[in-house]
């Protein structure tokens, strides 16, 4: 270590602040904190800049008050002044100012809390919501059904969000992609919640009343499974005695050949039913290539014989049988 190294890091250590220290030798500030960690290490670094950080605090606090005639702020009084700034928005000069000071903080410091403290803090705010009723006020996945807000709430948020974006508000995902890195680490995380089952809890998959219905029916007969799983694709009933993965269809959005020609276009959902039916067949393959048998049961056809149309598409899957449609029963 050198004369001027070493000099840095014993000012440093009795308590110079970053900025003094990099007048000392001359460096830019990033340099800086990287030389100062690797002569003491991180632990040693955070330990004491956190202490210089919080004595200078109180030096700062001690100046300010001396002197005056009534001594430091009353607790009382500090309370009424961040009373007094309640539902007051900050301006974006003052967001910018707070951001730099938090990044700054933590480039010299290091966060305040661990991630293993975060965790514990999690787990524990958790069970105070499952202590106090939360989720049971106000979650769907608890009780089983939607929490309705009121047209004055849903009217407050409108007006909110237009505020926000007249404002000059942007989504903060606008004219942004994930790197190659995050989409694999996102793809990464989604196979192995697949897997343990995480989309698969009688509560993780919106399921339509019409297909609940069909599963209910052939449940009285058969072993039947939801949200049966191959590969990345999820297959809404699975019939173990048949090995029949069954896709329930919505003539809308699958775009019900009966009712929608190949070019027709949805300016809803910017798709063409082309588009849809060649996913639907994709998907229809991949179960037929892993050895099921598969059919696809329209919701018209449900609704205008609902037993039938069943009994209908199980009817046609014997031994080695394989069908991409069934067809409307007569």
């Amino acid at each position: 270590m050198s004369e001027s190294v070493e000099v840095g890091v014993a000012a440093f250590l009795n308590g110079s602040t970053i900025d003094e220290v990099r007048a000392l030798w001359g460096f830019g500030r990033n340099k800086t904190i990287k030389m100062l960690k690797h002569e003491l290490g991180e632990e040693k670094y955070s330990e004491v800049a956190w202490k210089t950080a919080m004595n200078r605090r109180n030096i700062a606090s001690v100046k300010v008050n001396k002197g005056r005639k009534h001594g430091p702020m009353p607790e009382e009084r500090k309370k009424k002044i961040a009373a007094s700034h309640v539902g007051v928005r900050h301006t974006q000069e003052t967001k910018k100012k707070i951001s730099e000071s938090l990044k700054k903080r933590i480039e010299e410091v290091g966060p305040l809390r661990t991630k293993e403290s975060l965790i514990a803090g999690a787990a524990k705010a958790k069970e105070t919501k499952i202590r106090n009723g939360i989720y049971e006020k106000f979650s769907q996945k608890m009780t089983g059904r939607r929490f309705k807000m009121s047209e004055e709430t849903k009217q407050k948020m409108k007006q909110a969000k237009l505020r926000f974006f007249k404002n000059g508000g942007t989504c903060w995902m606008k004219g942004r992609n994930h790197s190659e890195v995050v989409r694999e680490k996102i793809s990464e995380r989604t196979r192995r919640m697949w897997e343990d089952g995480a989309f698969d809890r009688g509560n993780g998959l919106w399921r339509s009343q019409i297909e609940k219905d069909v599963f209910d029916y052939l449940s009285e007969r058969f072993t039947c499974k939801h949200s049966h799983r191959i590969k990345n694709r999820v297959y809404d009933i699975f019939v173990e005695e048949l090995n029949l993965m069954i896709e329930i269809n919505g003539d809308y959005w699958h775009f019900n050949p009966e009712l929608y020609s190949e070019n027709h276009y949805d300016e809803r959902r910017d798709v063409r039913a082309a588009e849809i039916r060649s996913r639907d067949r994709m998907k229809a393959e991949l179960a037929i290539q892993s050895g099921y048998s598969f059919c696809c049961i329209w919701q018209k056809n449900l609704t205008e014989n609902f037993q039938g149309t069943i009994e209908n598409a199980i009817s046609n899957f014997k031994g080695e049988d394989r069908q991409w449609e069934t067809n409307t029963p007569n």
